[in-house]
């Protein structure tokens, strides 16, 4: 899914889905703002980053990574 919109990102976005994509487990169990705290990134850029793919809210993003860990 990232993949398919990298290239209209700008390069902050790019650098949140390295961090996000890199951090992935937690992602998918902690707060926005540990997510945020942890990775050195804004929650506002993790917010704008989730919704560029279609992401409706965080949470529904969120539910992305924790499914990725169950898999």
């Amino acid at each position: 899914m990232i993949k398919t919109i990298w290239p209209s990102t700008t390069a902050n976005d790019r650098k949140v889905a390295r961090d996000l994509l890199s951090h992935n487990a937690l992602v998918g169990i902690q707060t926005l703002a540990a997510v945020a705290e942890n990775a050195g990134i804004s929650a506002r850029s993790i917010i704008r980053c989730a919704k560029k793919p279609g992401f409706v809210s965080y949470p529904k993003y969120q539910k992305f990574f924790y499914r990725g860990i169950d898999k």
